[in-house]
């Protein structure tokens, strides 16, 4: 709710056409032990408002999500800087709001009998499964030789700028400005901090640079254990 008490002049009289504000958002947030109501520009509770919140036309129950998840995550976005800042004023599916507020803060949706969670891209050190071709088939394994830009430029919301779009470059490495002629696009409509933007941009490159295979291979179903997102070891001869 918002009042205003303006004092009229011969420059300012009759009806307000437009104002501006910056807000903040009061999320439900959740300790470990109990919520508590509170300002936030966490992802991870942003994401927690939109499962259980009013704005959900069937808003879930706590059992429905991995709030421990969703405190790790919370505490991951603290530590990187992460925040989803958005102001989302069309309807929408959850599933589609839930995946942008994940991808601002390197992370995916993921549901498991009946769980909603996220899955964290972030390094992995204990492997849960050893796939060979004694317990898989089929194993497929594809490089991806795409011609990578020079730079990306990314456009953001910059805060600095009362939120309006700002433009910034993110070089790949042995270029910038005076040597970049491939340049493509990267829309951060929830990042207003021109370092996160950079960090993303920074991340989607080194991705393109870093994971250009994919593999593919097929397991009978008593044989897996691995989950979406966890390490695995591959051993196979194919790719010898």
């Amino acid at each position: 709710l918002v009042a205003l008490r303006i004092k009229a002049t011969d420059q300012l009289s009759g009806v307000i056409d437009q104002f501006s504000c910056t807000v903040r958002a009061i999320v439900p947030q959740w300790s470990g032990a109990l919520w508590s109501e509170g300002t936030s520009r966490s992802p991870a509770w942003a994401f927690a408002e939109v499962l259980r919140g009013s704005s959900n036309a069937r808003p879930l129950a706590d059992s429905r999500i991995n709030l421990d998840k969703l405190l790790a995550w919370d505490a991951s976005c603290a530590g990187g800087g992460w925040t989803f800042d958005a102001v989302l004023e069309q309807a929408s599916s959850v599933w589609e709001v839930l995946g942008e507020i994940a991808a601002t803060a390197n992370a995916a949706v993921t549901t498991g009998n009946g769980i909603y969670s996220v899955i964290v891209d972030e390094a992995r050190t204990t492997p849960v499964q050893l796939l060979t071709p004694r317990n898989s088939w089929g194993f497929e394994l594809t490089r991806t030789f795409a011609r990578r830009p020079h730079a990306l430029r990314v456009r953001f919301p910059n805060v600095l700028t009362k939120h309006q779009y700002d433009e910034l470059y993110c070089y790949e490495d042995g270029y910038d400005a005076s040597n970049a002629t491939i340049f493509e696009a990267l829309e951060l409509p929830y990042t207003t901090d021109a370092a996160q933007a950079w960090k993303r941009a920074r991340r989607a490159i080194f991705a393109a640079r870093l994971r250009p295979e994919i593999v593919s291979l097929t397991v009978d179903a008593e044989h897996l254990v691995a989950e979406r997102g966890d390490l695995v070891y591959i051993v196979h001869d194919v790719p010898l």
